[in-house]
C-alpha cells in the first residue's frame, strides 16, 4: 500500500487468490503495480484457489507487487490477545519468506472498533477498509487507520462494473480526493501457474 506521501501501487486485491496473480502480472507488464493483501491463513489451507509463498515470492521479485496483511474474519470478535498472535503471526510469515515486513493491514469485514483500530497502530504504519456508503479518502488520508476504499466487488452499490468505477474516480479527481479501489476480483478464465 503506498503511503501517504506517494502514490505508487494504483491496484489492491483481497485475500490472494490464485488468479489474482495472472492479474497483477498482466497489470504489472502494462506498467501498474499493485497491493495484494494476503490471508495468511490461507498458506495452510491446502487449497489450489490461493496463491502459494512461491507465487507471492515472484509477484514480489519479478512484478513489483507489495505483499500485505489481510485477516479471515471479523477483528471486533477477537480479543487483544488474539489480535496481537495474528498479526505478529502474519508479519513473521512475510518477513520470513522476504516479501516484506507486513507494515499495512487491510481490516476484514469492514471497519472496526477502536480498540482494534487502537491495538493496530502498534503493528502497522497504515490500515485500510472497504466501506460502500463512504466518500472517496482524501489525500492524504485523513487517517491512515481508517483509509477508506471503494470496494469494486459485485456487491457494492455502483462499483460493479468499469463505467460506475470510471465515475467515482472523476469524481475523485474532481474533488481532489483519492480513489482508492479495491477488489477481490478473482477472474476464472485465468491462472497464475500457467503463466509461464
Amino acid at each position: 500500500m503506498a503511503n501517504a506521501a506517494q502514490v505508487d501501487n494504483l491496484v489492491s486485491l483481497l485475500d490472494g487468490y490464485a488468479s489474482q496473480g495472472a492479474g497483477l502480472k498482466i497489470l504489472a507488464e502494462k506498467g501498474i503495480t499493485g497491493t495484494l493483501f494476503y490471508i495468511p491463513e490461507s498458506n495452510s489451507n491446502g487449497s489450489d484457489d490461493y496463491l502459494k509463498i512461491s507465487d507471492l515470492q515472484n509477484l514480489s521479485n519479478y512484478y513489483g507487487t507489495d505483499i500485505e496483511v489481510h485477516g479471515a474474519s471479523s477483528y471486533n470478535d477477537k480479543t487483544n490477545e488474539e489480535l496481537i498472535a495474528h498479526w505478529q503471526e502474519a508479519q513473521a510469515l512475510l518477513k520470513g519468506n522476504g516479501l516484506g515486513e507486513g507494515r499495512y493491514m487491510s481490516y476484514p469485514n469492514n471497519m472496526h472498533e477502536n480498540r482494534v483500530v487502537q491495538l493496530a497502530k502498534g503493528f502497522f504504519d497504515g490500515c485500510r477498509t472497504i466501506q460502500y456508503y463512504i466518500p472517496s479518502e482524501t489525500y492524504p488520508p485523513a487517517d491512515n487507520y481508517r483509509v477508506r476504499a471503494i470496494s469494486s466487488i459485485s456487491s457494492a452499490p455502483n462499483c460493479n462494473n468499469v463505467a460506475n468505477i470510471k465515475n467515482h474516480i472523476d469524481r475523485a479527481m474532481a474533488s481532489k480526493s483519492w480513489p482508492l479501489i479495491t477488489s477481490t476480483w478473482k477472474p476464472k478464465a485465468l491462472s497464475f501457474s500457467s503463466m509461464g
